[in-house]
């Protein structure tokens, strides 16, 4: 039989804290790695949607007590969702892999940032003015139609096709069934039908 310990005798748990970057140092220079991945791109979409200006302006007034910013914690989550769909606890040890300034946040920021701070979030969001966010974001967009497209939409993208000189293709159009439509016939295998 093994000897029984006390309470105070046994090993406490610790808190796990959120794994830091990986860090090099040499003298006095310090290089920290961190994930960037589709974040500049996500960014420049929630930019020109005016997002955060808008949960700013829906949101209840921030609350002193409260560590992190609402509408910051929201936009990480909305880019956690979009990016790794990572749960609401592991947002936290997400945003750590991830560098800062990409997720619109300071580095004293991602520290603050936990399951508990991304929840009173989604309070303050719940008792936000949810139906005239939901209209003015997509309103916002359609006034401006460019508004959501970066200018290097084609360089984003590749593998889309482009525009040509003759114009945008459409798709499933046959030239050979255009060529042969003429007036207000329509057309068949057999030729266009004329009305009498």
């Amino acid at each position: 039989m093994s000897p029984k310990r006390s309470r105070s005798t046994q090993a406490t748990r610790s808190v796990a804290q959120p794994p830091a970057p990986p860090v090099a140092r040499t003298g006095r220079h310090v290089l920290r790695s961190s994930t960037v991945g589709a974040l500049p791109i996500l960014n420049e979409f929630l930019r020109r949607m005016r997002l955060e200006d808008f949960l700013r302006a829906a949101l209840p007034p921030e609350d002193r007590r409260m560590k992190l910013s609402p509408v910051k914690a929201l936009l990480v989550l909305l880019r956690n969702l979009l990016v790794s769909r990572e749960p609401i606890y592991g947002v936290g040890e997400w945003a750590a892999r991830h560098a800062a300034d990409a997720l619109g946040l300071l580095q004293q920021d991602i520290e603050r940032l936990n399951d508990d701070g991304v929840g009173r979030a989604l309070d303050r969001l719940f008792l936000a003015d949810v139906p005239s966010l939901v209209l003015a974001v997509p309103a916002r967009a359609a006034a401006s139609p460019r508004a959501a497209l970066p200018d290097r939409q084609w360089e984003l993208c590749p593998r889309l096709p482009g525009p040509t000189i003759a114009g945008p293709r459409r798709f499933g159009a046959n030239p050979a069934v255009d060529s042969r439509r003429r007036g207000n016939g329509a057309v068949s295998r057999h030729g266009p039908h004329r009305p009498r």
